[in-house]
């Protein structure tokens, strides 16, 4: 049980729960109280990433998974607990790089979408023929409002953000929001997977 504490993000609870324990090991086991607190000190001096939590509602972040590694802020948008939350990240440079490169290059990805997320929403742009990640959304649904939230957002924090066109796969909530929040926009749908090969 301390090694799942340590590799996996379930609490105390879900991690004795899941074990698959010997009946004739479960007797010689302390209370269950004691165990829970032994789980959570083995987390805390591992420093281990905080379990899921149960709901968007009331969870706070820690500082340190704000930030990247040299220590500058990377989660740069939290739109508070609620249904909708959304959570944007990315580098001010990387706002920068979509002010240079104005073509981007978008899409949502569900399968690796934290458990309480229904997508990860990335924006890419093409600088030296490489497809570069500048934003990452974690976003909970696929609605059109909460794309225009997302952009908005960005359009806030960046208001001279203006992409010219954007390559997206057939997602027409996506489609649609990019061309509510930047009319004069064009848009180019294509399959995401064969969009290395496009640019080849």
């Amino acid at each position: 049980m301390k090694s799942q504490a340590l590799s996996s993000q379930y609490n105390p609870q879900q991690i004795i729960a899941s074990s698959q324990i010997n009946p004739f090991i479960s007797g010689a086991l302390p209370e269950l109280s004691n165990l829970k607190h032994t789980l959570r000190r083995v987390c805390q001096r591992n420093n281990c990433a905080p379990p899921n939590p149960p709901s968007l509602f009331n969870f706070e972040i820690p500082e340190k998974y704000t930030l990247i590694k040299n220590g500058r802020r990377f989660l740069q948008y939290d739109s508070g607990s609620s249904d909708d939350r959304i959570l944007i990240f990315f580098t001010k440079e990387n706002l920068e790089l979509m002010i240079k490169c104005n073509n981007w290059f978008v899409d949502g990805t569900f399968k690796s979408s934290p458990i309480l997320f229904t997508q990860i929403y990335t924006i890419h742009v093409l600088t030296a023929h490489l497809l570069t990640s500048t934003v990452y959304a974690l976003l909970p649904n696929k609605s059109q409002n909460t794309y225009v939230s997302l952009l908005n957002q960005l359009k806030k924090i960046k208001p001279t953000l203006l992409p010219k066109s954007i390559m997206s796969d057939f997602e027409m909530g996506s489609i649609n929001a990019f061309k509510e929040v930047f009319p004069n926009l064009k848009t180019k749908r294509m399959p995401f997977p064969f969009l290395p090969m496009h640019l080849a």
